[in-house]
């Protein structure tokens, strides 16, 4: 095939301090998720909830959108992660 390594975009590290790969930090024994994307995550997940509430946000695209978000963590050893967070969010319709 003739691959060739970009010659900037290539870099070599110690396998100890773990790369940055779609969203995840990869260490030698684990997958975690980064922490700018778990940041923006919970930032999102307040506003689809604020959404949710006000009637601007249907279920099927709640949905959808929460069960995206958890077949990316499920990449990663993020069990207890997701434990918590989803143990902690409450979504309600505004009535009237």
């Amino acid at each position: 095939m003739r691959l060739r390594v970009h010659p900037v975009k290539t870099q070599l590290s110690a396998t100890t301090k773990g790369i940055d790969f779609v969203g995840f930090r990869v260490l030698p024994d684990q997958v975690r998720v980064r922490n700018e994307n778990l940041r923006r995550a919970r930032r999102r997940l307040r506003r689809y909830q604020i959404g949710y509430h006000n009637g601007e946000i249907g279920r099927e695209k709640l949905t959808e959108c929460i069960r995206s978000w958890i077949a990316h963590l499920e990449h990663g050893d993020t069990w207890r992660l997701r434990s918590r967070i989803f143990a902690s969010l409450v979504f309600t319709v505004r009535r009237g």
